[in-house]
């Protein structure tokens, strides 16, 4: 059996408080994927496959911007755009703020390309991720922690939101 912690956000405009969950499960299931995402200074082994587009799901190891998602299939690929990407923080409103954490709210109308690229590196460790690129419906809060680098994500959840406009 492996046991693995995942933390939890709970957001409201007061306050944010964050809940540790301890899981475990067969060891075998982490053993369905050789792949790893280097995010940043993460390395991360992938628990399921994501529908990323091209050959991406054949290379061991593929490369994502911390602060736009956009993926590259080498360590050459993702220095060159780092070195180009002007993001520092994700799209959208930042509506939630406490020291270093941060909240912010992305419409997927607005930011069609960024929310399809968390949705994709979602599935990587949900097995049951459906949405992937329809996106338009649906408003995403993206936590992040901030340094001198940038707004760093930690974590994220979506809210369909057509049905809440009257």
């Amino acid at each position: 059996m492996v046991r693995v912690v995942a933390a939890i956000a709970h957001v409201t405009s007061a306050c944010a408080s964050v809940l540790i969950l301890t899981v475990s499960f067969p060891s075998n299931l982490l053993q369905r994927c050789d792949q790893y995402v280097i995010m940043g200074k993460y390395q991360m082994k992938v628990w399921y496959q994501s529908p990323y587009p091209d050959d991406t799901t054949r290379i061991p190891k593929m490369y994502i911007c911390e602060f736009c998602l956009r993926y590259q299939k080498s360590e050459i690929g993702i220095k060159r755009h780092a070195s180009k990407c002007r993001w520092r923080h994700p799209p959208g409103d930042e509506i939630y703020r406490k020291g270093k954490l941060q909240v912010w709210q992305v419409d997927g109308k607005k930011h069609k390309q960024y929310c399809q690229h968390l949705c994709l590196l979602a599935k990587f460790f949900l097995d049951h991720k459906t949405l992937y690129y329809d996106v338009e419906p649906f408003l995403f809060y993206i936590m992040t922690l901030a340094d001198t680098d940038g707004c760093h994500t930690v974590g994220y959840f979506s809210k369909n939101f057509v049905g809440l406009l009257i």
